[in-house]
This record gives C-alpha cells, structure tokens and sequence, in this order.
C-alpha cells in the first residue's frame, strides 16, 4: 500500500489509510506505529562475580507508517536477530512477544515468538471473548500474587506471563478492521 502524499506550503502530508478524511505530517506518519519486543534480559551482577541475573525488558525496534511495514520489521528482527541497540550491560535477549502500539501507546497487534517463530494473536472481537478474557486476566493477577506471598516467584511470574498474553488481544475497536484484514481473518 502506498498512501497518496500531498503538499502543503512545503510541508508532505500522508493521507492515512487508518483514518478516512485525515492527513498526517509525513514525519509524523512515519512514526505513527511502534514494534516492540517484549522478553528477558540477561544482565550481568556487579557482584564482582561472573554471575548473571534475568530481568523483563522491552526493546524498540522500529517505527513505522503502515502495519504491513510492522509486520516486515517484526520478522526481520526475529530472521536476523538484530534488535539495534539494547546497551552494553545486555548480554543476552529472549523475545516472548511482539507487538504494534499506535502514538498513543495503544497495543494494536501483538504475536507470540516461541524458537524463533512468530505467531500474530487475533484480537477479541466480540463482547463476550472480551469480558470472558478480562475475568481470566484477574484470576490469574490473582493468582499471582497468591504465589508471590508464598515465595514462589517463578510460578507467580509465568501467571503473569499468561496474563500479558491474553491482554495482548485485547485492542482498540477502531484499530480491530485494519487487524482482522491485515491477519487475512
């Protein structure tokens, strides 16, 4: 897809194909879209030691106009493993999932990466998968903190973990056609 540009006083404006009617900057347009990859980072302590500790971190690796080019850098980071710049007290990084947020910090697709592989999740799309979601997001929240309260932090993390993912398909009904198309569902 190849939004029509228009110029104003010198200025590139995008028609934007998400929203009928409006025309973005150009510089703006570009940037409309953030890829992000959510894992776990392997840092190392500053005990004087060799030793190593595993934290949450999410990495930006791109911004960009139109979905489609977000799905293109998704799976360009996962085929070449190459995140850009994550700081030098990054030894390792493990993506567990890939997502899209608009300008608003609204999460407009997410996927699942298991060895590699990428898997888009399909949004909820009716009231009742989204109450439904919602509930089993608290219950395993829930859950989770029950397990942090008897120590079992790792047990309380995957709940977490579980939970993340199912917010995940939980989008925007205004960003819900332009996913459903984009994911051919």
């Amino acid at each position: 897809m190849n939004p029509h540009v228009q110029h104003f006083d010198g200025v590139a404006f995008v028609h934007n194909p998400y929203l009928a009617g409006t025309a973005l900057r150009q510089d703006i347009f570009e940037r409309q879209f953030r890829v992000l990859a959510h894992g776990q980072a392997e840092l190392a302590d500053d005990d004087g030691f060799a030793h190593t500790f595993w934290m949450p971190l999410t990495i930006e690796l791109a911004q960009c106009g139109l979905l489609e080019q977000c799905l293109l850098k998704a799976l360009h980071y996962l085929v070449s493993g190459n995140a850009g710049f994550i700081g030098d007290a990054v030894l390792d990084f493990r993506p567990e999932r890939i997502s899209v947020q608009d300008r608003g910090g609204q999460t407009v697709l997410s996927g699942l990466v298991r060895q590699s592989t990428l898997t888009w999740l399909p949004p909820y799309c009716t009231g009742e998968e989204l109450l439904l979601a919602e509930a089993q997001i608290r219950r395993l929240l829930a859950e989770a903190i029950d397990e942090d309260r008897w120590d079992n932090h790792s047990t309380a993390n995957n709940l977490r973990r579980q939970a993340d993912h199912l917010q995940a398909r939980i989008i925007p009904a205004r960003w819900r056609p332009h996913v459903l198309k984009l994911l051919n569902i």
